[in-house]
């Protein structure tokens, strides 16, 4: 047995969920983390920005000074905060790749000292939280491609990376509603992010992708819960949990106890005019329609 393949067994496997905000990713990866064997991680990606602004954990403590992140915090600061996909050059997203194309590929990869340093410090950071919590899977629900080929340059650990879409005007409606922006700025947003995840997916595709439209996963999250802890390595549906979760980011208030059952949201096919909907569809419509919107 290789090294490699002997780390991938003692190390937790990781579902990273990439997408736009507003796609259902914290609902997902709750509905997920009630498998016994799965903890979601929350938004790890925006630790550094988190803890400046003081958030909360999900369990309702401060995230300084939450005890389940106690062991976990010191070496996760030590990580070099990412630069998002939506906002780095192309020079810097060559630098993203070149890491995970070697993984993939079998090459060497010659890495700064600052990303050494980052992954071995994110390395550490989980290998805590897997002693700690004796789990073999984490959630990421930091969404963005970044996260992704950061985490790809983990090779001991197995990840799948999910690509999680919701229907654009559903998507640029509750952003809207929650924050004021202007949907067709969130539906363009929308296009170019979920373009660039699928890019990404044909250049790593020997990892296990898995294509999670959120409509699909409302009508039957008992299945797709099923799908991604087998493409995790789980070939059962373990025993629910009801362990509280210490997500971090995202929506914090949101838990499947306190809301109840999964409910698909399409307050947006009648609360967002008519026109509207037209405009984002001819403005996103190919990439709409490849996704399987119309």
């Amino acid at each position: 047995m290789s090294d490699l393949r002997a780390l991938r067994e003692t190390s937790p496997a990781i579902i990273c969920l990439l997408g736009t905000s507003r796609c259902g990713s914290t609902l997902l990866q709750r509905a997920i983390a009630l498998s016994s064997v799965a903890i979601s991680l929350g938004e790890i990606a925006r630790v550094h920005e988190l803890l400046e602004k003081r958030s909360l954990c999900a369990c309702g403590e401060s995230l300084a000074t939450c005890e389940f992140w106690a062991s976990a915090l010191p070496s996760l600061k030590q990580t070099a905060p990412i630069v998002a996909w939506s906002e780095a050059r192309w020079l810097e997203r060559s630098k993203m790749l070149r890491g995970v194309l070697a993984t993939v590929t079998g090459q060497s990869f010659i890495a700064s000292p600052t990303e050494r340093e980052s992954a071995r410090a994110l390395a550490l950071a989980l290998a805590s939280l897997a002693e700690q919590t004796g789990s073999a899977l984490f959630i990421d629900s930091s969404k963005d491609p970044s996260e992704f080929l950061r985490l790809a340059l983990l090779p001991s650990h197995l990840i799948v990376p999910v690509h999680l879409v919701r229907d654009p005007r559903g998507v640029a409606w509750s952003a809207f509603r929650r924050t004021g922006i202007d949907p067709i700025a969130m539906a363009s947003h929308w296009s170019r992010l979920n373009r660039a995840i699928a890019w990404l997916k044909r250049m790593t595709s020997r990892y296990p992708w898995q294509l999670m439209r959120y409509e699909d996963f409302c009508r039957d999250p008992l299945s797709v819960r099923r799908r991604l802890l087998m493409a995790a390595g789980h070939k059962e549906d373990i025993e629910i949990s009801a362990t509280v979760t210490h997500a971090m980011g995202g929506s914090p208030e949101f838990s499947l106890e306190r809301n109840g059952s999964i409910v698909l949201d399409e307050r947006w096919k009648a609360e967002m005019p008519v026109e509207l909907q037209r405009h984002i569809m001819q403005t996103i419509g190919i990439t709409a329609r490849k996704l399987g919107y119309i």
